[in-house]
């Protein structure tokens, strides 16, 4: 267990703030609204007095749940009980009587000689910064105003308590500690990258809600980075921004201030990493590093080492001896360099328990395995999961597998199996509810895949096998809560196992409205969500499910479902968008954690990372290193993958091999595809397009082009009727070629087609060099290359040119 700090466990009232309602974002930046009810009920002589002496009535009055006249109202808010006083004003426990909801009311309660203009600006800024983070380790805010004078801010209402009481009463272990620091460092992170300070973490800031969930809030001191800076130049001219902070005033809590804080300078991100880091270490030993009772006396005390610490881990106690150092640059980078540190201790037992294990499993292996893996049935033969994995296996015609697809995939299902089996009876022993959960998810993935394997068209079969390779491998390692887990077995699992496409979408956008109990949960719903978008051609919707997903993973530190995300919206940003730069990006932190998770050299995550960066690389007109990646992608493919994944592949390396002027090969390597794939659309439509590029084998061509258009897949229409519209411009049939170009125009203004930025330019070129070929150069021709943007536009004249002039 973690000491139980010296401090007092005055927890700040701001820990009934959450951010759960993703649609409430904006901040009611309006003028103050003056009416309301509380005055009447003040009764006359309070109302004389100074308003400090009318906060102290308010307050007694609601805590001892008297009532004048009615209800208590701030603005449309009703105050219903005082939770406390934090360090800008009072915080009530209300009801929103508009939206029907209870909320946390922090309402401004001016000091004795104190600006209360300052202080409701500070409170307005707070509100402000506040709406412009959007993480789960950030609690948000509803709405703020102005009420008689004073203003207040309106937040979500959950029940939890403060780090400072957990710590206070030693409720959490040191592993737990350490889990809730980093969830809150994460929070800190996520506003560094808006650009926002907070000046003033400390554990009272800090709120755990009853789902051990952390949250960084009561940003009531940060501002946006450089503000005192700027700020300071700005000399008393009176503006509101120069109110706000004025250069050199501290705003923050002594024994976490950062020296230069404490100086009354300038001060940045780093500022906050050295208040996590003296939180942490005071959490860690009960004491402060410094003592001090001014500025000055921390100042001088900074100068020596910290008090204790001899009880922390030695490495921990180095990261956070670097986050502690008195000048900034000698800090870490930023919190996530620190937040690293601190994941890689934690995860260190685990492994030496793993590597534990190993030598004991060599033990057990000499006297006798088999006996001990078939003890846990006859030590816990209460295991009904083992047991419905053990019947599937036992029931199921592995030949007929075989037969849709090939002995070594059928052999790799039943190993899969086996050790599905394995996990379902030690979670049965050990409780692990998050290999219950995967082992349960997993077993209806496979049912829908075997009973689909008798009629089932093959590409729709073979993606089912390849996405069952994929989830099994991608184990979460924290739990979902049981109602969001029943929640999306219920409702999401079974349109997502049937392929249930569009009701799949329309359940994502009811249930988009619905609170999550945790964001274990939220993270694999959006991942359902962000999949099914994507196979639509909705990839702006898909990428915010996939960031999302990310955020949530991330702040639980589940790096499974993270990295997940990662590699989806990376696959989507740079194959469909083409955004390259926000792709190498994904791409980078889907490397780091393929690396920290140790993800083995034949896992299918690592063959798709390279297919992915195998076509970034070629974007960048890199294409040693492309080739490189897809050769090594196809390879891993074709020894482990299913056709479904090796088709892909494929194509990839034969697009290369014909960018680098090799066709014999690309030839080879399309056709490849297509015989493993006959049915693939996306194999019949590259190979076509070679064929036709190529100018070999026409005919053929055209046949692949109408097979492809005759399927459902809606992602190839447009380019594939481009491509048959280049093919058709060589046919003296012109009134064909006219009905083809009028079928191209309509997809492209139809917004409900998906296309790549890439994809739409060629289509639009070719609409209008075959508007020119036709001799039409009016209003469809000049809309047309209207379309086509600046930079093409020279290129497209200059064809248009040729085809005039080329003879007859």
């Amino acid at each position: 267990m973690a000491k139980r700090s010296k401090a007092d466990a005055r927890g700040s009232p701001s820990a009934v703030v959450t951010s759960r309602d993703r649609k409430t974002n904006a901040v009611n930046t309006a003028p103050d609204h003056e009416s309301g009810t509380l005055e009447a009920t003040v009764p006359e002589p309070i109302a004389s007095l100074d308003v400090e002496v009318q906060a102290m009535f308010e307050r007694v009055r609601v805590r001892l749940g008297m009532r004048a006249g009615g209800p208590e109202m701030v603005g449309r808010y009703e105050l219903r009980d005082w939770i406390g006083r934090g360090g800008m004003g009072e915080v009530y426990r209300a009801y929103d009587t508009e939206l029907e909801r209870e909320v946390a009311l922090k309402l401004i309660a001016p000091r004795p000689g104190s600006d209360s203009q300052v202080l409701r600006q500070r409170l307005r800024r707070e509100a402000q910064l506040l709406a412009k983070l959007d993480h789960p380790n950030v609690v948000k805010v509803y709405d703020s105003g102005g009420h008689q004078g004073r203003a207040y801010l309106v937040m979500e209402f959950v029940r939890g308590a403060t780090l400072r009481q957990l710590q206070a009463v030693g409720a959490l272990s040191t592993p737990e500690l350490l889990t809730v620091y980093i969830q809150a460092g994460r929070g800190l992170v996520a506003a560094h990258e808006r650009g926002v300070v907070h000046r003033d973490f400390k554990p009272d800031n800090v709120f755990v809600g009853d789902d051990r969930h952390a949250r960084v809030g009561d940003f009531g001191l940060a501002h946006v980075l450089g503000e005192v800076e700027a700020i300071a130049g700005s000399g008393g001219g009176g503006s509101t921004s120069s109110r706000l902070t004025q250069a050199g005033e501290l705003l923050g809590t002594l024994g976490y201030m950062a020296p230069e804080q404490l100086r009354g300078e300038g001060s940045n991100a780093r500022a906050d990493q050295y208040a996590f880091c003296a939180a942490l270490w005071e959490a860690l030993t009960g004491d402060r590093p410094f003592a001090g009772a001014s500025s000055r006396a921390l100042i001088e005390a900074m100068q020596t080492e910290p008090r204790g610490g001899e009880e922390i881990d030695g490495r921990l106690r180095r990261a956070l001896l670097v986050g502690l150092s008195a000048r900034p640059e000698q800090r870490h980078a930023s919190v996530a360099e620190l937040l690293a540190a601190i994941e890689e201790l934690l995860e260190r037992p685990a492994r030496r328990r793993r590597r534990r294990r190993r030598v004991a499993g060599g033990l057990i292996v000499s006297t006798g395995l088999v006996a001990v893996i078939l003890g846990y049935r006859a030590k816990y033969p209460d295991c009904p999961l083992a047991d419905e994995v053990a019947t599937l296996a036992a029931s199921t015609d592995w030949d007929a597998v075989a037969s849709r697809t090939s002995r070594r995939t059928a052999d790799r299902l039943q190993s899969r199996l086996t050790s599905m089996r394995a996990d379902a009876a030690r979670s049965c022993v050990i409780g692990d509810e998050a290999s219950r959960q995967h082992v349960n998810s997993l077993l209806g993935s496979l049912r829908t895949l075997l009973d689909a394997a008798a009629d089932e068209p093959t590409p729709q079969w073979a993606e089912r096998v390849a996405m069952f390779e994929l989830d099994f491998v991608s184990k979460a390692t924290v739990p979902m809560s049981d109602s969001g887990y029943k929640r999306l077995l219920d409702e999401v699992k079974p349109l997502d196992d049937a392929w249930r496409v569009d009701e799949l979408i329309a359940k994502c956008e009811e249930i988009e409205r619905v609170s999550w109990e945790s964001p274990a949960d939220r993270a694999a719903f959006l991942l359902i969500c962000g999949r099914a978008r994507s196979v639509k051609g909705d990839w702006s919707l898909a990428m915010a499910n996939y960031r999302q997903a990310r955020l949530n993973a991330e702040s639980i530190a589940d790096r499974q479902r993270r990295l997940r995300a990662n590699l989806e919206a990376a696959r989507t940003v740079i194959m469909r968008q083409q955004e390259y730069e926000r792709g190498e990006e994904l791409l980078a932190q889907a490397r780091d954690l393929l690396s920290a998770l140790k993800v083995g050299v034949y896992d299918p995550r690592r063959a798709e990372y390279d297919e992915i960066a195998g076509v970034l690389a070629r974007a960048q007109d890199r294409p040693d290193e492309a080739l490189t990646l897809t050769r090594r992608a196809v390879r891993r493919q074709l020894l482990v993958g299913t056709n479904n994944q090796r088709v892909p592949a494929l194509t990839n390396l034969a697009n290369l091999r014909g960018a680098r002027a090799e066709p014999v090969r690309a030839e080879l390597a399309f056709r490849l595809a297509l015989y493993l794939g006959p049915n693939d659309p996306e194999a019949a439509y590259n190979l076509a397009r070679f064929l036709s590029n190529e100018d070999h084998d026409l005919d053929e061509a055209r046949a692949l082009l109408e097979t492809v258009l005759a399927s459902d897949e809606h992602d190839l229409r447009l380019i594939a009727t481009t491509c048959l519209l280049g093919l058709q411009n060589e046919s003296d049939d012109r009134a064909a070629v006219a009905g083809e170009v009028a079928k191209l125009i309509a997809l492209l203004r139809d917004p409900q087609i998906p296309r790549t930025p890439e994809h739409e330019v060629e289509s639009w070129m070719t609409v209008a060099l075959t508007l020119a070929s036709l001799g039409d150069d009016g209003p469809e021709f000049r809309a047309a290359r209207d379309r086509v943007p600046l930079d093409y536009r020279p290129q497209l004249d200059a064809a248009i040119a040729a085809m005039i002039e080329a003879p007859k």
